[in-house]
């Protein structure tokens, strides 16, 4: 029985970036997937629950200390032609990269971007890292007003996150070549 190439590279996608969440260092950034993993089998995680520690203004104008974002990387497309989707399960932070409904806008990626140096660059929302914040792609602007008038008070908490370097790894930097062997079964 044959794989088709999509899947192949699905697979294998999932498979790099449960190994780059295993590098992920703590404390600020607690995972586990909420999907099945048999790492024997080669089945590897579709959803991910992150949690950053992390003080931060709410949308429902309240400040907290954890807040729960999940993962969806099932799509079959992704990383190639579909982004993962991110949204929070707990009241959503106030970032001008957050939608109304909690989804969170993760913007253009690069595809060689392991889900950990995607999670890091999340964690950066919530201490408002000015460098990922894109004035030409808001998704909520009542947020980013309240960034704009908040600039001086923001982040709540300073910490330090860890960095892509800890996170990278060989095997979340390969890329795939999907090639037809043979005919592709024509005459």
């Amino acid at each position: 029985m044959s794989t088709s190439p999509l899947l192949y590279v699905h697979s294998q996608r999932l498979k790099t970036d449960y190994e780059s969440m295993l590098r992920l260092p703590g404390p600020y950034i607690l995972w586990k997937p909420l999907t099945p993993v048999d790492v024997g089998r080669l089945v590897y995680p579709t959803r991910y629950e992150l949690t950053f520690c992390i003080k931060a203004p709410t949308a429902d104008n309240t400040v907290r200390n954890t807040h729960i974002v999940e993962f969806d990387l099932s799509a079959l497309g992704y990383p190639i032609n579909a982004l993962p989707i991110a949204k929070f399960r707990t009241s959503w932070l106030k970032h001008p990269h957050v939608y109304s409904d909690g989804r969170v806008c993760i913007g253009a990626l690069n595809p060689t971007h392991s889900l950990a140096e995607t999670t890091i660059r999340v964690a950066g929302f919530f201490v408002y890292d000015p460098v990922l914040i894109n004035n030409r792609s808001i998704a909520t602007t009542s947020y980013m007003n309240y960034y704009l008038e908040n600039k001086g008070t923001l982040p709540l908490q300073q910490v330090r996150l860890p960095t892509i370097d800890l996170v990278s790894h060989a095997a979340a930097k390969r890329s795939f070549v999907i090639k037809r062997v043979g005919n592709g079964g024509q005459q």
